[in-house]
């Protein structure tokens, strides 16, 4: 994100034909996703050592809403205008809606400092649920969308063959959600008295719902996750010209083991924390393979270096740009 800030500032051309570029565009909305980080790194470093209040986390929080719709609506906008073949179709596209996808979790971690006796408590739940919502809704759309397209074309193939990992994003993140802001919603009903229906034993309903989701998720999970990694190795393109694709088969498993987690603790069941290790173990190797490969790539100039035809025509098209000027 701080690349692409520089990028924006010295060469705002640069940026914009990014933004326009439909192979592209889906990456942009993880600029609001640093700002997620930053919360959460806040809430465990700067909030236990008192460095700063949870009014300023609220704040962040509020923050956090706001750039996600200003950069995911319009993107979105952007994006339907012009067609697109469903036999391209990759559940990267999802992308476009994550920040809003994950205003739920967010919200489930900033509740962990609010006072839930207080109305902060209140809005920041209501605002976790409404935007988990839109995200989780809109995202899943793009699932039948994405079995459509393998069901016509088989799995998918070359660098789309990461984007395969990102289908099971949306239900593993949806699932922690829903499990994080339903655990605090039977609190947060008893302490402020909003309406004679709002009232703990309703939030122990919250709870149950958000448990029973998050196991009929883990369950969709699991086959997607599945779906994604057993023909990985044969339909992935082993060139390193693709390698940025591979950070896609880090992240969005995140939400999955941690539904792992989340469930093992509340069952106490030793096989979920046994699947919930595996998974670990599996995201910690594809970071360790994505960062390996793309440092390689980086050192042999397959990325992030312009071809000899690529910089012979920029340099054709800055001569000609100075001519004119002199002229």
């Amino acid at each position: 994100s701080a690349v692409a800030g520089i990028q924006a500032i010295m060469y705002p051309s640069r940026a914009i034909s990014l933004i326009s570029n439909p192979l592209t565009t889906i990456f942009v909305p993880f600029v609001a996703l640093d700002i997620a980080g930053i919360i959460l790194g806040l809430i465990n470093h700067a909030i236990p050592a008192k460095v700063i209040t949870w009014q300023t986390i609220e704040i962040l929080f509020f923050m956090y809403i706001v750039i996600s719709l200003l950069i995911c609506i319009p993107l979105i906008l952007k994006w339907y205008d012009k067609r697109h073949d469903i036999n391209t179709f990759s559940p990267a596209w999802a992308f476009l809606l994550f920040p809003l996808m994950l205003v739920g979790v967010v919200a489930s971690r900033v509740l962990s400092v609010i006072p839930l006796h207080s109305y902060s408590a209140v809005r920041v739940l209501f605002l976790g649920y409404f935007f988990q919502g839109l995200g989780t809704s809109m995202t899943f759309f793009y699932l039948p969308i994405y079995l459509s397209r393998i069901m016509q074309t088989g799995f998918m193939e070359g660098h789309q063959a990461n984007g395969a990992f990102v289908a099971g994003g949306p239900p593993g993140f949806t699932a922690v959600a829903l499990i994080g802001l339903g655990r605090l919603a039977p609190t947060i009903f008893k302490e402020n008295y909003l309406h004679e229906i709002l009232t703990e034993e309703v939030g122990q309903v919250f709870f149950g719902i958000g448990v029973l989701s998050g196991i009929f998720l883990l369950g969709l999970c699991l086959i997607l996750f599945l779906m994604a990694v057993i023909p990985y190795y044969k339909k992935l393109h082993k060139s390193l010209n693709q390698v940025l694709g591979m950070w896609a088969t880090t992240f969005p498993n995140v939400g999955m083991t941690v539904t792992l987690r989340l469930l093992g603790d509340l069952f106490r069941s030793k096989i979920l924390y046994v699947v919930q290790d595996i998974m670990t173990l599996f995201v910690c190797c594809a970071y360790v393979v994505a960062f390996s490969c793309t440092f390689l790539a980086i050192y042999k100039g397959k990325i992030l270096l312009s071809s000899k035809e690529e910089v012979a025509r920029d340099s054709s098209r800055v001569d000609v740009g100075d001519a004119s000027e002199l002229a």
